[in-house]
């Protein structure tokens, strides 16, 4: 598969992702970078830039519920020495996903441990509820 498709299928995921947005009344992320590479398969990586915790769950909310067999984590101590939520899946087209987020100010009390992929669900549901809570008040 060539960069190409795997840049318009990221394109295609990002509108539908700002209509996901629009039509629950979720704010976006002020960025979200797309970027593709092959390392033995073909691999598109989405890192989402936001300084709104509920904001940036949301959208990696999504993202879990887009993907194929999605692996949500979050990274207290990574190799960069940065916290990060990663959500690892697939698309139908078997093109691999690496959604990321880097929170850092957000995620200080999980420095040098991880959540596990159910706990890391659960602690998005939480965040992202504060933005739901703050668009219907």
């Amino acid at each position: 598969m060539s960069h190409t498709v795997i840049a318009h299928t990221l394109t295609t995921m990002t509108n539908a992702l700002d209509h996901h947005l629009i039509t629950y009344s979720l704010p976006t992320p002020h960025l979200i970078t797309l970027t593709a590479g092959g390392r033995p398969t073909d691999y598109a990586r989405v890192e989402i830039h936001s300084n709104h915790l509920p904001i940036t769950a949301a959208t990696l909310l999504h993202w879990t519920h887009t993907l194929i067999q999605p692996q949500p984590r979050l990274l207290g101590e990574t190799h960069d020495y940065t916290a990060r939520i990663q959500i690892h899946g697939r698309l139908r087209d078997h093109t691999e996903i690496q959604v990321h987020a880097y929170p850092e100010h957000h995620l200080e009390q999980f420095r040098d441990h991880a959540l596990t992929p159910e706990q890391t669900l659960l602690w998005l549901h939480e965040q992202a509820s504060t933005v739901r809570d703050a668009a219907t008040a």
